[in-house]
């Protein structure tokens, strides 16, 4: 019993992870950016010149999901705080990709339940997810954050074949 215990989220984390590969596949275009000041713009207007085929471009090629458990006693406010503070994450130079999320009950009986929030971000390389790890904003984030968690966060790191 205490194996199926420890087994079964990490099912689970591997099902959320490959279904965050197989929507990597998903090229429909963000009509709606943020701009540098974080004010949502329209990119409907916006003509992107083409990239020319002999200059390659690279895709981030590691993933690192983060799962937290939030106290249940939180303010709307305090909400607001932790997922601006969360959010920072973005702004670290070798993060390549940042999504934050909230659980949504689907009514699947395999979803990971108990971690109601989580992000997931992309890295070109291990160096960059290393540079990441030992920067300073990361460590000021999870000192900020700790005391609106009810538990230590969970992490499934994986690399896109």
């Amino acid at each position: 019993m205490k194996i199926a215990n420890f087994i079964l989220p990490l099912l689970l984390i591997g099902g959320i992870a490959l279904y965050f590969v197989l929507m990597k596949g998903d090229s429909t275009p963000d009509p709606i950016q943020n701009d540098t000041d974080g004010q949502a713009v329209s990119t409907d207007n916006i003509k992107e010149e083409p990239t020319p085929k002999n200059i390659k471009t690279e895709s981030p090629k590691m993933v690192h999901l983060v799962f937290f458990d939030i106290k249940d006693e939180m303010s709307e406010n305090q909400l607001e705080f932790l997922e601006k503070e969360i959010k920072k994450l973005s702004k670290i130079e070798s993060v390549k990709e940042f999504h934050l999320g909230e659980y949504e009950d689907l009514g699947d009986d395999r979803a990971l339940t108990g971690r109601e929030m989580m992000i997931s971000m992309k890295f070109k390389n291990l160096d960059d997810y290393y540079s990441y790890q030992k920067d300073e904003r990361h460590f000021e984030v999870k000192k900020v954050i700790g005391p609106y968690l009810e538990k230590l966060p969970m992490s499934y790191d994986y690399m896109i074949q």
